[in-house]
């Protein structure tokens, strides 16, 4: 059986409590993408050259982008940000 105190803390932590979380959610969510779309935009109107000096080919932007680009057997630095959810299991 789930304590007061440990249901609690499921709901600060997972889910949404009500109508104006959702779209807080929904929109950081939009806000994300559309920085990453633009993100995709820039690197796209870089030439072969450019992107080889930041170790990227055209394929890999869409990865890089979103943070699943690998280099070297590192993980590469990348736009994404952390699901809220995500940076509070942390």
């Amino acid at each position: 059986m789930i304590t007061a105190i440990e249901y609690q803390t499921y709901m600060r932590r997972g889910r949404p409590r009500g109508l104006a979380s959702v779209l807080r959610v929904a929109f950081r969510r939009f806000v994300a993408w559309r920085h990453h779309r633009a993100a995709i935009q820039t690197l796209r109107q870089l030439d072969d050259r450019m992107l080889k000096d930041i170790g990227l080919s055209r394929s890999d932007i869409v990865g890089a982008v979103y943070g699943q680009h690998v280099r070297d057997g590192q993980q590469a630095a990348s736009v994404r940000s952390a699901s809220p959810v995500e940076e509070r299991r942390s």
